[in-house]
């Protein structure tokens, strides 16, 4: 799966990435929401769309490296078809010491700039 993504992330033209884990179900405004938040963690407004005419004569814009991903999130068990809510940097259930990491690494999928990667 790394190499794959790796590969993608090569071929890839555009200034920002997002990665999506196949078995997870995306809101239909889930990049309209975190690309916003990835130039304010930049400190840039987001970068307009030429039109087609213009596309193939702009490049991507340079942005320093930086990553985005959602703090907490809803869960589906199939098992039992119930819902959660997941928000490891207040669990309970995770270990003190286990919280900061969960929230940072822990995650389905991360939007971040081409430099970043």
């Amino acid at each position: 799966l790394g190499m794959k993504r790796n590969i993608a992330c090569h071929l890839a033209r555009g200034a920002v990435i997002a990665h999506f884990d196949d078995d997870d179900l995306y809101s239909p405004g889930y990049l309209a929401a975190m690309v916003p938040r990835l130039f304010e963690v930049v400190g840039r407004q987001p970068w307009q769309q030429a039109d087609s005419q213009q596309k193939k004569h702009i490049q991507p814009p340079k942005l320093p490296a930086a990553a985005v991903k959602l703090k907490d999130w809803h869960i589906l068990d199939i098992a039992d078809q119930t819902f959660g809510f997941v928000e490891p940097s207040r669990d309970v259930l995770l270990p003190a010491k286990m919280r900061e990491s969960f929230s940072h690494g822990f995650g389905f999928s991360y939007v971040y700039t081409r430099s970043a990667w």
